[in-house]
């Protein structure tokens, strides 16, 4: 929504009779008003105060993003709140929530990939696998998961992502993060019983994908909505962390590219690369 402000402009010759007869008053064009942010045209460049209809946070905005963000949903959301729109704008329009669900699409990408690969998904097909190969043999002479240096460098990470200004303790931390993952064990079967095969942040169909080595970076994980890390600063209990409301499936370079982000955020970030 907008926020009912002042702003200062200069009118030009051709803003004069509309903006006279909302009442300002002035000579001529050329003379600086102030008016109602409301009064500006839609597709004016001016910036103007807002505020998310979603979370309320406040921030600025061209009158011409303003209108053309209102337009999609009757809603003004905010970056953060971006997921939020995009979903309900895939529902009507597709009556899904991520364009990877569209039946259309996923037979349009199986056939594309059926004439390219000789297979149903490009992960799977031999072209692509020999491809990983070569490029994990040239980068880490095998594979990046049995590297020394990168197992040694996420190692230093974990414990610094939990080792900030109020998780100083890291023993606490590195007990916290152990009985996390020990919990997830015992949910697994039953969030895979749940699990309609669909990856949670880019709706990719990936239950195939268990034919893959385990280190493959499309296998699929199990990955906490609210990191484990955000959950030890913030003195979230371990139950509430790993529960299934807390969990997801997704892959496993999404699961590494997520690392400690909130949900949002990286539902966020997906959606505007792929915009």
């Amino acid at each position: 929504m907008l926020i009912n402000e002042k702003i200062e402009i200069k009118v030009n010759n051709k803003q004069v009779k509309w903006y006279q007869k909302l009442g300002y008053v002035f000579d001529k064009g050329g003379d600086v008003i102030f008016i109602e942010n409301q009064h500006l045209p839609k597709n004016s460049g001016h910036k103007v105060n807002v505020k998310c209809d979603i979370c309320g946070k406040e921030y600025q905005l061209t009158m011409q993003k303003y209108n053309k963000n209102v337009r999609r949903g009757n809603y003004l959301s905010c970056t953060n709140c971006n997921n939020v729109t995009f979903k309900s704008s895939m529902l009507k329009k597709y009556g899904e929530d991520n364009p990877s669900k569209v039946k259309k699409s996923i037979e349009k990408r199986k056939k594309t990939c059926l004439k390219k690969y000789n297979s149903e998904y490009v992960i799977i097909s031999e072209h692509c696998k020999e491809k990983i190969k070569e490029t994990f043999l040239k980068k880490y002479n095998g594979h990046p998961a049995q590297n020394k240096k990168i197992q040694e460098k996420r190692r230093k990470t974990r414990i610094k992502n939990g080792n900030q200004k109020d998780c100083s303790d890291t023993k606490k931390w590195i007990n916290y993060s152990k009985l996390c993952r020990n919990k997830i064990c015992t949910l697994k079967k039953q969030l895979l019983k749940m699990w309609d095969g669909f990856d949670y942040y880019d709706g990719e169909y990936i239950k195939e994908n268990f034919k893959l080595s385990s280190y493959d970076p499309n296998y699929p994980t199990i990955d906490h909505k609210i990191s484990i890390s955000e959950g030890f600063k913030k003195n979230i209990t371990i139950d509430e962390i790993s529960n299934m409301e807390n969990l997801c499936i997704t892959k496993r370079k999404l699961n590494n590219i997520k690392n400690i982000k909130s949900e949002a955020d990286f539902l966020n970030e997906i959606n505007l690369l792929s915009q």
